[in-house]
């Protein structure tokens, strides 16, 4: 084979930490391709891929073999080079000009074509049938057919054009062409038609999913489809022999020695999982992190995508003890071995969640899958039960679990965990669920019965919703508003509200800039320091020289000053009553409140910027809905963007421009920091669930508090004195960070608006001992004296046996 130049760096031989049980994966080689172009796909046992040259004018088009990972190139430096079907005497590809897409053929070791044609739609795939070349075309996505086309080789003179079902990946069986879609065809090489399957039917919508890769193994066809499960197609019956969970949508997925290795690649937890293609049961998780995957006998072949754009792709080769993995005793010690690590990690770090995922990645759901529990396994799976029992998220799975154990075994040891799991449901499942459900044993009073509690009052005050920030300073509060919406008569603005802080009636509105609808100018930030209200503006469109700061005086509330800071007064550090501009894009220096300009700061004041430290403090309030920057006593955490998640640098406040730690990308969606403590309360998305972790940054150590079942609700948190506050829609959860359990539940603490609207806790506000639940509709916002609330907070846990 021809060395290409664009094949990167040298294979590697890698010995990666795989867990004690991991015996059956294997690392033989990896490395890196360059210039990836569109995505690979696999014909005929091999992955076909398209490379970009240097240029990235012309392409190379590429076979590469899952047994060895060897690569073979079929076209070279042709623009747009796409692989489409070889045989000992011809290659057949499509190429790009300037009349668009081409389809050429050429002889095995020539230069030119023989032959080419111009095709409105890309081929998406093709064979050669002796003296005939059939082809299929691209289709968009929910269409329900494709043309498949019968040419004359080497003329590629047209025979036949037939609409066929399908579309999204074709391959042979046997002497017959299967192609996928919204429908399943068998169609033979002359394009008659002998069978069509329907794709099921999305739960809970009634469009039909989408297939996408296809892989025939013997008689079976195996289809991964748009809304999240596997499909096996007895061919020659043609019907849908069994639906497999597949964790994803549209995974990378391929069969070998009656397994399907299936790739997870937007899970928390990078792994594959082993299906027996006969039962459909899991048989095991395997720690390897690809997005791609090909099989040959026991080899896989996987390839990472690059995090950044114009980063190589890595593939890595494995050999796979696909024996082992089926075994049963093999299996049966992985789950008693990986279940067991499980329960000690839980008994040293307090873990629920990492220990069910652990014992989830040993293998325990093939074990629940099958249709009697093994005897040897039920002392396991009854400890993973009643995990799931305890969680927050997944109780009704080991409600179902325990009522299986109790019923095979005639045992009701589990019968306590499981009435609680029952009455969990009463409180966590959406309000949608609780309807139809039956009332259980203590289960919470209907809405409109409750109490309000110890120290809690309703105040009429609109607190404005997701964006709008508040300040509370001496006897005010401050709510920045954007009054622009068309809902307020004559447009008044962007204006600030200002309330007595301890009656909640509203003493003045001050206007702030005009309605602006090309740059809706907000306020974004609002700092209180001794004689001086100063706002941090924003606008949609850049503009060098609009005023991005207000500055108020503090007794008249007229406009004092305004300028254009950069990179804005949101970065400014607080240093006692001043704010100075300490930051690496600020010349060194001291906002001056009376010109709204960064001014030569005193010695004093520059040593305070280079010192760092816990005196110097973000200049954004706690309630301010910007919050590129979270600090405790001794570190600080900063917002990093990167792609569709993002994450936050840890530094200490010494020397913050030294990285302590980097959190783990993922779609956050709330920081709060511990009140006295180094650490952050973090939650984020994981699938159906709110999920909320603990980080201790000085020890740089994470841990899964709970997940919670979003369902549409709005849910938002904050901490207080150890106390973690969730709001689910109207309830409220308090949960105890050093205990880690939940010591308060209440159902329709936000009571349910007289219209029958929605309504719900957008976010909370801290008000020095007060917690502030504004609503969505403005109306009714609740406001919980923390010393009188916490104080009548029990001692147990409240979902507790």
């Amino acid at each position: 084979m021809k060395r290409n130049p664009l094949l990167l760096l040298c294979v590697l031989v890698l010995a990666m930490p795989f867990p004690a049980w991991a015996g059956d994966v294997r690392v033989i080689k990896s490395f890196e391709y360059k210039g990836l172009d569109g995505p690979l796909r696999v014909q005929d046992g091999l992955v076909v891929l398209s490379q970009a040259d240097s240029s990235g004018n012309t392409h190379n088009a590429l076979l590469l073999d899952p047994a060895n990972g060897d690569a073979r190139r079929v076209v070279e430096s042709v623009p747009g080079a796409r692989f489409v079907a070889e045989d000992d005497r011809y290659v057949v590809y499509s190429f790009l000009d300037s009349a668009g897409n081409r389809l050429a053929v050429r002889g095995k070791g020539g230069k030119e074509p023989l032959s080419s044609l111009e095709f409105k739609r890309p081929v998406q795939w093709g064979h050669i049938d002796g003296d005939r070349l059939i082809v299929t075309l691209s289709v968009p996505p929910y269409t329900a057919e494709t043309t498949a086309q019968v040419y004359s080789l080497p003329s590629l003179q047209l025979e036949k054009s037939v609409a066929i079902a399908g579309g999204s990946d074709t391959a042979l069986w046997e002497n017959k062409i299967v192609s996928v879609g919204l429908h399943l065809g068998i169609y033979s090489f002359d394009l008659d038609r002998i069978a069509t399957v329907d794709m099921p039917l999305r739960d809970p919508g009634r469009q039909a999913c989408n297939g996408g890769s296809l892989r025939i193994t013997g008689d079976k066809a195996v289809v991964a489809t748009d809304c999240g499960r596997l499909l096996v197609v007895d061919l020659p019956s043609a019907r849908i022999e069994r639906m497999i969970q597949a964790g994803t949508v549209l995974p990378s997925f391929d069969v070998s020695e009656g397994v399907i290795f299936a790739a997870v690649p937007d899970s928390a937890a990078r792994e594959v999982r082993a299906i027996d293609l006969a039962s459909g049961i899991e048989l095991a998780r395997l720690p390897i992190d690809t997005d791609f995957m090909a099989m040959r006998g026991n080899r896989m072949l996987g390839m990472k995508k690059p995090e950044r754009f114009g980063d190589p792709a890595r593939f890595t080769l494995y050999a796979l003890d696909t024996a082992t993995i089926k075994s049963e005793t093999a299996r049966l010690a992985r789950l008693q071995e990986g279940c067991g690590a499980a329960q000690r990690a839980l008994d040293r770090d307090g873990d629920l969640y990492a220990a069910i995922e652990a014992c989830e990645e040993s293998g325990i759901r093939g074990f629940i899958q099958s249709p009697q529990l093994a005897p040897e396994a039920r002392k396991v799976i009854g400890v993973y039960a009643i995990w799931l029992a305890r969680s927050l998220s997944r109780y009704d799975a080991g409600s179902a679990l325990l009522e299986r154990l109790i019923s095979e075994q005639a045992d009701d040891s589990y019968a306590a965990e499981l009435a609680n799991a029952r009455r969990k449901a009463t409180y966590l499942d959406p309000p949608d669920k609780q309807q139809n459900a039956l009332p259980a044993a203590g289960a919470a009073p209907a809405a409109g019965a409750m109490k309000d509690p110890p120290g809690v009052m309703s105040v009429p005050v609109d607190f404005g919703g997701y964006s709008n920030p508040v300040a509370f300073e001496g006897d005010r509060i401050y709510i920045g508003r954007w009054l622009c919406n068309g809902q307020q008569r004559g447009y008044r603005g962007v204006v600030l509200d200002v309330f007595d802080r301890k009656s909640f009636q509203l003493a003045r509105r001050v206007d702030i800039a005009a309605c602006d609808f090309a740059y809706q100018d907000t306020i974004d930030s609002i700092t209180a320091v001794p004689g001086y209200v100063v706002l941090g503006m924003n606008f949609r469109m850049s503009r060098q020289k609009r005023p991005d700061v207000v500055v108020l005086d503090d007794q008249s509330l007229a406009v004092k000053a305004s300028d254009y800071i950069t990179p804005g007064v949101a970065q400014l550090r607080r240093w006692h009553d001043t704010l100075l501009a300490c930051g690496a894009d600020f010349k060194r220096g001291r906002f001056d409140p009376e010109t709204a300009r960064i001014v030569d700061a005193s010695p004093a004041e520059t040593a305070a910027c280079e010192k760092g430290g816990p005196e110097l403090r973000s200049s954004i309030m706690a309630n301010s809905a910007l919050m590129p920057v979270v600090e405790t006593a001794h570190f600080r955490a900063e917002y990093v963007q990167g792609g569709q998640e993002f994450s936050y640098r840890i530094a200490s406040l010494k020397n913050a421009a030294k990285t302590v730690a980097t959190l783990k990308p993922r779609p956050y969606t709330e920081l709060s920091p511990v009140t006295g403590r180094d650490a952050l309360v973090m939650s984020y998305e994981e699938g159906p669930y709110r999920r909320f972790m603990l980080y201790e940054m000085a020890a740089r150590k994470e841990s899964a508090l709970f997940e919670l079942k979003t369902a549409g609700r709005l849910v938002t948190s904050t901490v207080q004195d150890d106390f973690l506050f969730v709001a689910l829609g109207r309830d409220l959860m308090v949960y105890d960070l050093a205990r880690r359990m939940t010591v308060k539940y209440e159902k329709d603490f936000l009571k349910a608006p007289a219209s029958g609207g929605r309504n719900g806790i957008v976010r909370f506000i801290f008000d020095e001992g007060r917690l502030i639940a504004p609503t969505l509709d403005g109306s009714g916002s609740r406001v919980i004296d923390l010393d009188a609330y916490l104080a009548e907070l029990p001692g147990r846990d409240f979902f507790a046996p």
